[in-house]
């Protein structure tokens, strides 16, 4: 692979993990039609409706360390999926720019091959630590 393609895979990487996984950095909306009065954990500061500090948003004062670090798992679990989906993407075009060549071709089946494992991998984490959060009673 040149430099050029893993430049440009890098981008992309990076274009979908600053998009796909902008959820963690958005702030919580007010809709035009909110209330600020009558919606518990909200209050009203000099004009300017506010979350309460006092209510939970997010993580809470009080968040168990089981919590964080579900959080914490999550996030990474995501991170390796959407690479193994990179990976699945790089080894596909890499077998269409192949020309041919049983090298090239090789090379990208086995980066497909272990791409699809790892995002099996990554699949079946994520299902285990969803199972166990909710055996063990943390979401």
């Amino acid at each position: 692979m040149n430099f050029k393609s893993l430049r440009l895979g890098l981008i992309v990487w990076g274009l979908f993990v600053v998009f796909g996984m902008s959820q963690y950095a958005l702030a919580d909306p007010i809709p035009p039609t909110f209330n600020c009065e009558s919606t518990e954990g909200y209050k009203l500061t000099d004009g300017v409706c506010l979350p309460d500090p006092d209510k939970t948003h997010g993580l809470s004062k009080d968040a168990s360390v089981t919590a964080v670090v579900l959080k914490i798992v999550r996030f990474i679990l995501q991170f390796l999926g959407s690479l193994a989906v990179l990976m699945i993407i790089v080894g596909g075009l890499m077998y269409m720019t192949s020309a041919g060549d049983d090298r090239k071709v090789d090379t990208a089946k086995n980066l497909l091959t272990y791409a699809i494992y790892g995002l099996v991998i990554a699949l079946l984490a994520y299902v285990i630590v969803y199972v166990l959060s909710k055996a063990l009673g943390v979401i």
